[in-house]
């Protein structure tokens, strides 16, 4: 930071995000990094979604979680849809983490292989 306007543009970036939190026409991807998501692989999938919702540019903002009660399906990710509802991906890792954000975010197709159908469970 060498001047006021670089202060002011980073005043600005952080508005923006906060900003994007409070908007409800924007997709949620929380990855669930309880103790047992993160002991098989929910950082590493964290970062591919971060990485991946930087390079295409989508419309959603990425939270870490904590546990959902789906130890046996970790990592889990979940997105809250535009409506509201929650939908929750089971075994994610790198590679589903792009058809999951292609499909889901890019299109607001669900990506049936990957669904926890046992939702109840873990909510």
């Amino acid at each position: 930071m060498k001047s006021l306007d670089d202060l002011k543009n980073i005043k600005e970036k952080a508005y923006h995000k906060v900003a994007l939190r409070e908007d409800k026409d924007v997709y949620q991807v929380i990855v669930g990094m309880d103790v047992c998501g993160l002991e098989h692989g929910a950082k590493r999938v964290l970062q591919s979604i971060l990485e991946e919702v930087e390079n295409k540019q989508y419309d959603c903002y990425v939270l870490q979680g904590g546990c959902l009660g789906c130890c046996e399906v970790e990592p889990v990710v979940t997105i809250v849809n535009l409506d509201g509802s929650m939908t929750v991906y089971e075994h994610v890792n790198e590679e589903s983490v792009k058809e999951i954000l292609a499909s889901h975010i890019g299109q607001g197709i669900v990506v049936d292989k990957y669904l926890h159908k046992e939702v109840g469970d873990c909510l």
